[in-house]
């Protein structure tokens, strides 16, 4: 072959192989292709929840919505579930912010609990459907350290209280210095003032 052949040649494969482009890339595409900007940061992020997971790929952490807890920050060591050990800062149905604190040890667990009606440490039995012992301030004033027996009836009140009269229904505030023992079925059995 002489060179003006090799240059029709070339010349001829230049031709036929951008006209098969373009006919294929009109056939074969949407549309044109542009390269995009780099993206930026975005203003507003949406979404209805965000999960932090571990190695293993169980949800540890939560910003969302809960269930009945509703909205909150939920983080956990072993995995997202209610009565396991955590933190929990959320808002309920109410619209009441609360912080809660979940740990569990042996057979017991313990609550520490902040919301706009109380402030309290609970312990709680092993089944967790009954209360041990409870340290509160309420929203009404009432302070004090409640023992409760394995039914949740309170049997020791120290502390400021409400207690009512069966009797008469009238409700007397006693005073923080206050010690009350109650029998099962919650009827006064001593108390000191």
């Amino acid at each position: 072959m002489s060179k003006k052949q090799y240059g029709i040649l070339f010349l001829w494969v230049m031709v036929t192989g951008f006209v098969g482009g373009a006919v294929s890339s009109q056939l074969f595409t949407d549309g044109s292709v542009f390269a995009k900007k780099a993206p930026g940061y975005e203003k507003v992020v949406r979404a209805e929840k965000f999960e932090l997971v571990n190695r293993d790929g169980r949800v540890i952490g939560m910003l969302g919505y809960w269930g009945d807890i509703g909205p909150g920050l939920f983080l956990n060591q072993k995995e997202i579930e209610p009565g396991n050990p955590g933190v929990a800062l959320s808002i309920d149905r109410r619209g009441w912010g609360g912080l809660s604190l979940y740990a569990k040890w042996k057979d017991r667990s313990y609550t520490a609990g902040i919301d706009p009606m109380a402030v309290q440490i609970s312990v709680t039995d092993s089944k967790g459907n009954s209360e041990i012992a409870t340290l509160q301030v309420d929203y009404t004033g009432n302070t004090g350290l409640f023992l409760f027996d394995k039914d949740f009836n309170a049997r020791v009140a120290l502390g400021s209280i409400k207690l009512k009269d069966a009797r008469t229904g009238v409700i007397t505030n006693l005073p923080i210095s206050s010690l009350v023992l109650f029998d099962e079925r919650g009827k006064v059995l001593w108390r000191v003032p």
